[in-house]
C-alpha cells in the first residue's frame, strides 16, 4: 500500500491523545505509568495517555475452572482419578495481575496438585465416604494462594472414581525382522 506511512503518523498522534477506559462493577485492572504499577478500581472512569500508560483489565467477579481430571495414587497404593472445579475471585488486582500472568492457566495446575497431596495423605475406604474432603482441598488451595489478590471460594469435586492407569512406553527399541 502507498500510504502505509500515513496510518503510522495517524497512530503515533492518536496514541498521544488522552483515551477514555469505563471499567464496570466485575472488573477492575492494573495501569502501568513508565512501568510502575497503579491500581484501577471497578466502577470508574480511567483516563489515560496510550503513549505512557498501558492498561490491563480484566473479570474480578466469581468465575470458576474446570481443572482437568488426574489420576492419582492414595496413601494405600490405590488409583483414583479425580477432578475438580475452582471457584474464585480477584480481591486485590494489583497483586493478582502483576504476580501472575493468566489465572486461568496458573490455578488448574496448582489445584490439582493440591489434590494429589491431598490423596496421598489418605486411604481408599476414607476418600470414597467423603467427608471433609473438599473442606480439605478448599483449606490447602487457599493457604496455596494466601496473599496473591485471590480469594478461593470454595473447591468442588466434579469427578471422584477409582481407576487403572496405563502408561504406554514410547521410547522402547524397535524390532528388526530376523533375516
Amino acid at each position: 500500500m502507498a500510504f502505509e506511512w500515513l496510518d503510522k503518523i495517524f497512530d503515533k498522534i492518536l496514541s498521544s491523545l488522552p483515551s477514555i477506559m469505563i471499567v464496570d462493577s466485575t472488573e477492575a485492572g492494573v495501569a502501568y505509568w513508565f512501568g510502575k504499577p497503579s491500581s484501577i478500581k471497578s466502577s470508574s472512569v480511567f483516563i489515560y495517555f496510550p503513549m505512557l500508560c498501558e492498561v490491563d483489565v480484566r473479570k474480578t467477579c466469581k468465575q470458576c475452572i474446570d481443572c482437568r481430571t488426574q489420576a492419582v495414587l492414595t496413601k494405600d497404593g490405590k488409583s483414583i482419578s479425580i477432578g475438580v472445579v475452582v471457584q474464585y475471585r480477584v480481591t486485590d488486582p494489583l497483586k493478582a495481575f502483576c504476580d501472575y500472568d493468566d489465572l486461568d492457566t496458573y490455578i488448574p495446575p496448582l489445584a490439582m496438585s493440591v489434590a494429589a497431596e491431598v490423596m496421598r495423605e489418605r486411604e481408599m475406604p476414607s476418600i470414597m465416604k467423603g467427608g471433609e474432603l473438599v473442606d480439605d482441598l478448599t483449606k490447602l488451595l487457599r493457604k496455596r494462594l494466601y496473599n496473591s489478590g485471590v480469594e478461593i471460594i470454595n473447591v468442588f469435586i466434579n469427578e471422584l472414581v477409582p481407576c487403572r492407569v496405563v502408561r504406554l512406553i514410547t521410547n522402547a527399541p524397535v524390532m528388526e525382522d530376523a533375516e
